[in-house]
């Protein structure tokens, strides 16, 4: 039994497109998965250093001056002044 297509060429052509295109993708996804695998342990570093930069809000020294000590009781003194006037 013989089937008639008819416009082969346009067809065939369209086929070999689509197969020339999916190879660029696979190609172009490749190659993006190498260049992310020669980046990424100098990526993963740079984000390890700054993750571990301590900044000037983050943590409070562990020895406080006499003047930090007398602010604290100060400002501790204040808020309970506050909440006595309040109730």
């Amino acid at each position: 039994m013989l089937i008639i297509i008819s416009d082969v060429r346009k067809k065939v052509g369209s086929v070999i497109k689509g197969v020339i295109l999916l190879a660029l993708l696979s190609a172009t996804g490749v190659g993006l998965a190498t260049l992310y695998q020669a980046y990424a342990p100098a990526l993963s570093t740079w984000i390890e250093e700054e993750s571990a930069k301590v900044g000037p809000m983050d943590v409070e020294p562990m020895e406080k001056s006499w003047f930090d000590q007398k602010m604290d009781q100060y400002v501790i003194k204040l808020q309970d002044l506050y909440y006595q006037e309040h109730e």
